[in-house]
């Protein structure tokens, strides 16, 4: 089964503000109060090459990686800024400023990663799905509207 893409839209007014508000948090260096589940990530204007910032969510991590999903869909513009330079930093918990590289994964590596998710995190993944207008646990339609990034670290932490 096919489906459209949502063409929801990114949060203005004070939606945008209150998601943007994490943003600043890190900026005052009290980015650790957040946890592991959100990573500051720095990364380079495509065209301006001006370093913007912008706090993810990770959908999981591993010691030498973390995995964030575009929400927004391929038009975030963060996500076509890494695709365009993926060198990035990323902060999280007590770690500030750590090089990384950014990949874009296929789509049955999202597929795998959309489905752990939604096995350790039920209410998260429910939320999401219903957001997209998907049955929860359709992983494969999820791949299909929310890329996957790997941030990989450049030196072992």
């Amino acid at each position: 089964m096919t489906y459209a893409p949502n063409l929801r839209v990114p949060p203005h007014g004070l939606g945008r503000w209150l998601a943007r508000a994490p943003r600043y948090l890190y900026r005052i260096g009290l980015g650790r109060m957040l946890g592991k589940r959100l990573v500051l990530l720095e990364h380079h204007g495509r065209r301006s090459g001006v370093t913007r910032q912008t706090v993810l969510e990770v959908v999981d991590a591993d010691s030498t990686s973390l995995l964030v999903a575009a929400a927004w869909g391929e038009r975030s513009d963060w996500f076509q800024n890494v695709r365009a330079d993926p060198s990035v930093a990323i902060s999280s918990g007590p770690c500030r400023g750590v090089s990384a590289t950014a990949k874009v994964l296929g789509k049955s590596d999202a597929i795998r990663v959309f489905e752990r998710y939604a096995n350790n995190h039920k209410t998260a993944a429910r939320s999401l799905a219903k957001a997209f207008h998907l049955p929860f646990g359709d992983a494969a339609a999820m791949a299909d509207l929310v890329p996957v990034v790997r941030l990989s670290f450049d030196q072992p932490l």
